[in-house]
């Protein structure tokens, strides 16, 4: 296993971020960058992006800690924590005296298969790896509690509950695991009596479900309509395909028009699996029952009963599933090949088949564009693939690129604010103004509270030196978010260019409250306060400027000239500004230094 997961994972340890979560959760998060006690109370207390996990974020800083940043050690971890998992896996099912061959094979499958890239190489799926290892060690020490009925093993599965709680909300689907496990141990008068040993597991399941529903609920990632059972029984259907057959796989589907044949073929099998465990049941086919009860409970929190996000499926949510899956196709091979010995050649290449795929798809996370182009031709009508593969082109200046996605997303969807806001953002860095203005105000339109287009709309207002506009779009844009410091910059802009300079200075100055830090602030801020003869305060803060740019020649010039207003020799600075590039420096040599 530890081979086959070197062979198939090493190329991915050198791969970068994932545009997705990865910069908001590791890149770009200042919470990660150091580990003291205020950083995990932080955690603690703080949801990030919709999710609670504060055992997830505690990890990243470890990481950062452990690797300065690199984010070669983020990537090792979560290939790490998967191997773990695999082995745990093997573990647990030689305790329910399976047979070994189907063991490893059923870790080997769950070991490469390409639908848990997702989980394993974005980097902010750490929650997904890091939830399901802890998840693994709760259900091996709740089944030494059951063998052995040590209360330390039943504690031990306790706080491994816990600790995954602390990974993902999704390990709220733990007890009704381990209600399995009892089931398959005891019959039912037993389960009846075991069964009370469940309730704090219970209890901790409904506390984090609710808190985890609170927190995606506050940062508006849950819909108002949750999906239909058509759809669910869809895209059930569809987890099992995409497990036993990982091809055409995307980091992104979108809803289905479900009005087709193969949904209400759908529905139809997943009345057949409802029917199968309910016989299953009564004629205490108790594997059975147990298989098809763990498929569906570790799915049905993710079928958008409880509408989440944009997509109806995602393959990192077949982490547990695909275990039951190559389980059940192991061990029913075992099973044929006593009567059907040609079968024993079935699962060995059925490996081969998914351990190439894998080793091909390795490869299309190497780099965004890739990624998202690979994912494009699998989801052709995914609008939301068009958007940041467009944004993708954006970052290269291929203009013509991004545009063109932009405009089949938008033809998709003309109310998606996210490509609108993209489209603005494209027409803005082509210098084309009023367009842009255009396409902000209809992302403004569709999207009232969406601050950064407020935001981007100001900068080109002031490009075009329309400062009066400018104040009233960053008034508005500050009662929507009023922490954002290059609000209060761009907004100190305007009062500055229309001779406000108190009100500017002040802006100015809660822009670095805010962390605006930027060198034309405080030489702007200068400029005010020379305006306003507080040349004592200009002086500072043209001092700071140099002390970390002494080569700016501007900042020389208007030391010289403050200086020379406080009646402090400022020909020396004057002279610097000019030896370095700023030519009208002379004019005022001539006028205070000769």
């Amino acid at each position: 296993m530890l081979l086959v997961a070197v062979v198939v994972y090493y190329p991915a340890l050198f791969y970068g971020y994932f545009p997705w979560d990865d910069f908001a959760y590791v890149r770009d998060n200042p919470d990660i960058k150091s580990i003291s006690f205020t950083n995990i109370k932080l955690f603690l207390s703080k949801f990030y992006l919709g999710n609670y996990h504060p055992l997830t974020m505690l990890s990243f800083a470890l990481d950062y800690k452990w690797g300065g940043g690199d984010v070669f050690y983020f990537h090792l971890t979560n290939i790490l924590l998967h191997i773990a998992n695999a082995l745990l896996i093997f573990t647990l099912l030689t305790k329910f005296n399976i047979n070994k061959l189907v063991c490893v094979l059923t870790a080997l499958l769950f070991l490469v298969s390409p639908v848990q890239f997702e989980s394993v190489i974005w980097i902010a799926e750490r929650k997904n790896v890091l939830y399901i290892f802890f998840y693994l060690l709760s259900i091996l020490f709740f089944v030494k509690y059951i063998e052995r009925g040590k209360r330390m093993h039943y504690v031990f599965a306790l706080t491994f509950f816990i600790l995954s709680l602390l990974s993902k909300a999704q390990a709220v689907t733990l007890p009704l695991t381990l209600l399995v496990v009892l089931y398959v141990y005891f019959d039912i008068k037993e389960l009846k009596q075991k069964i009370k040993t469940l309730t704090p597991f219970f209890v901790l399941s409904l506390a984090f479900g609710v808190l985890a529903i609170y927190a995606e609920q506050s940062h508006g990632y849950v819909h108002k309509q949750p999906t239909s059972i058509l759809k669910a029984c869809y895209a059930l259907v569809q987890y099992v395909i995409h497990i036993v057959l990982p091809f055409n796989l995307s980091v992104f589907y979108s809803y289905p028009v479900v009005n087709g044949l193969f949904e209400i073929i759908s529905v139809i099998l997943v009345l057949l699996l409802i029917t199968l465990f309910i016989y299953a049941l009564k004629k205490q086919y108790k594997l059975i029952a147990a298989l098809v009860f763990l498929f569906v409970s570790n799915l049905i929190l993710i079928l958008q009963f409880i509408p989440v996000g944009e997509a109806y499926m995602a393959d990192r949510y077949c982490y547990i599933p695909s275990i039951v899956i190559y389980f059940t196709l192991g061990y029913t091979c075992f099973l044929l090949v006593e009567n059907h010995s040609w079968i024993k050649f079935v699962p060995v290449l059925y490996f081969l088949l998914i351990l190439y795929l894998s080793i091909q798809n390795i490869q299309v996370w190497k780099s965004n564009k890739i990624l998202f182009t690979t994912s494009l031709t699998n989801q052709p009508k995914a609008d939301l693939l068009m958007n940041v593969l467009g944004s993708e082109y954006l970052s290269e200046n291929n203009f013509a690129k991004a545009d063109s996605l932009f405009d089949k997303a938008l033809s998709i969807d003309a109310a998606n604010y996210q490509v609108l806001y993209n489209k603005a953002t494209s027409l803005a860095m082509q210098k084309q103004n009023d367009k842009a203005i255009v396409y902000f105000d209809k992302t403004i339109s569709v999207a009232l509270t969406y601050y950064p287009a407020y935001l981007q709309k100001a900068t080109l207002l002031i490009n075009n030196k329309d400062y009066r506009n400018g104040l009233i779009i960053l008034n508005k844009t500050i009662e929507i978010k009023s922490d954002v410091g290059r609000i209060y910059f761009l907004r100190a802009l305007c009062y500055e260019n229309t001779n406000d300079f108190i009100r500017a200075i002040n802006d100015y100055t809660d822009a670095t409250k805010y962390h605006y830090e930027d060198e034309q602030l405080y030489l702007n801020r200068a400029i005010c306060y020379g305006k306003t003869n507080n040349f004592k305060n200009a002086l500072s803060d043209v001092g700071l400027v140099l002390s970390r740019n002494p080569t700016n020649a501007f900042a020389w010039y208007l030391s010289g000239i403050a200086k020379i207003n406080l009646r402090v020799n400022g020909c020396n600075d004057l002279v610097t500004a000019y030896q370095k590039g700023y030519q009208p420096a002379m004019q005022a040599i001539n006028q205070y230094c000769r």
